[in-house]
């Protein structure tokens, strides 16, 4: 009897360490997304931040080139 108590004991404590293993796995995997999406993230705000400049750098010289047109160089 103390043999079948003992692996009942032993099993009770397998399956607590398997929950305790899923939970910590899962935690992880949380863990690991967050990350994940964090730098996902960084990199869209990277990019859009270089389309921004693109786009003003783009800008700034059609004005200038909008400016030069309707108004010509007094040279000319």
């Amino acid at each position: 009897m103390n043999l079948n108590k003992d692996g009942f004991i032993l099993l009770d404590c397998c399956v607590c360490v398997a929950i305790t293993l899923l939970i910590t796995l899962c935690i992880f995997s949380v863990k690991m997304l967050e990350f994940k999406n964090n730098d996902s993230y960084r990199n869209f705000v990277e990019i859009n931040e270089d389309q921004m400049n693109h786009i003003y750098s783009t800008r700034k010289r059609c004005e200038i080139e909008c400016i030069e047109e309707v108004e010509p160089p007094l040279n000319s």
